[in-house]
Formats: C-alpha cells, sequence, structure tokens
C-alpha cells in the first residue's frame, strides 16, 4: 500500500500517522530499460545576493540509552566529485 509524503507549509516532506515506522521513497521500477534517477538537490543561491548555495544534510537518529546511533549507510558505488571537501 503506497503513502504519501505530504509537504508542511515551510516545505518539508512529513511521514504522516499512517506511514508503516521504516518508511522510504523509491521510484517506480522501469518497465524497460534502464532504471530512473533520484536527485536530491539543494537550491540555488539568489542571483547577484553573494549568498550560498544551499546544503543537503543526512541526519541519522539519535540513541536513546544504552542503544546506537544511527548511521548513513550507502549501498553500491559512491562518487565524489573532484570538487568535494571532506574534513
Amino acid at each position: 500500500m503506497a503513502s504519501t509524503l505530504p509537504l508542511t507549509d515551510d516545505g518539508d516532506i512529513t511521514q504522516n500517522s499512517e506511514t508503516p515506522n521504516d518508511g522510504k521513497y523509491k521510484l517506480q521500477n522501469a518497465a524497460t530499460g534502464s532504471g530512473n534517477k533520484l536527485t536530491i538537490e539543494g537550491s540555488n543561491a539568489a542571483a547577484s545576493s553573494n549568498g550560498n548555495g544551499g546544503d543537503i544534510t543526512l541526519v541519522p537518529g539519535t540513541l536513546d540509552g544504552s542503544g546506537a546511533n544511527g548511521k548513513v549507510d550507502v549501498e553500491g558505488e559512491l562518487y565524489l566529485k573532484t570538487y568535494s571537501k571532506i574534513g
């Protein structure tokens, strides 16, 4: 059963109470040929503003008690562009 991801007034995507505990957003599988690409893109700064481009932040869940913090898992290959900064 498909669930929707409604946008809030501030543009956030929220998980509604009818969505299962674990959730994901997945594109429909291709009927033929290669699968489709999903892009998550931060917004550009306004023209002539000298502003910064919008970041993309992945935030795993915080532990409770003796539990473990959530983590960011990457399945498959990970490519970093040459202009990436690490550290």
